[in-house]
């Protein structure tokens, strides 16, 4: 109890002393003329991270899902994005939190391969994705820049 009374008063003390104000280095306070105090601001970075669905291939291939693509949006809000599945070479299918896909198509430069392990989004001040404006990042450092999306539904 001794010894957490004596911290805990120590620990006062340093503070008033800190506290102090500049004038009183005139009153006798000589310890402190050599003290400088600095502004420390922490900036951190913000990553939306989204995984790319694996489906598992037990039924025969013929009876796989057939997407057709129509006009879509050139942005789309970013919450909105809860997942990716990799379909074609040359884009990514966007999950969307509604169950809806959304496809993003890549650059020419870029391919879909990259995106296996999932990919990172930087949010915007606007929080939307957008086509010509925004790039994903794949885990193993490739960035593509998003040319455009289709909407996709199930072609009957």
């Amino acid at each position: 109890m001794r010894g957490q009374k004596g911290i805990r008063l120590s620990s006062v003390a340093f503070l008033l002393l800190l506290l102090a104000p500049a004038s009183a280095q005139d009153e006798g306070f000589s310890a402190f003329a050599g003290v400088q105090f600095a502004q420390v601001i922490v900036e951190h970075r913000i990553i939306i991270r989204v995984p790319t669905l694996v489906t598992r291939r037990s039924a025969p291939p013929q009876s796989e899902i057939q997407w057709k693509e129509k006009k879509a949006e050139r942005c789309l809000p970013m919450k909105t994005v809860v997942g990716a599945a990799i379909k074609r070479p040359d884009s990514v299918d966007l999950i969307l939190s509604d169950q809806r896909r959304v496809r993003a198509k890549l650059d020419d430069d870029c391919r879909s391969a990259d995106f296996y392990q999932g990919f990172y989004m930087e949010p915007t001040s606007d929080d939307l994705l957008c086509a010509d404006r925004d790039m994903i990042h794949a885990r193993n450092g490739a960035m593509c820049e998003i040319d455009s999306f289709r909407r996709l539904v199930v072609e009957k």
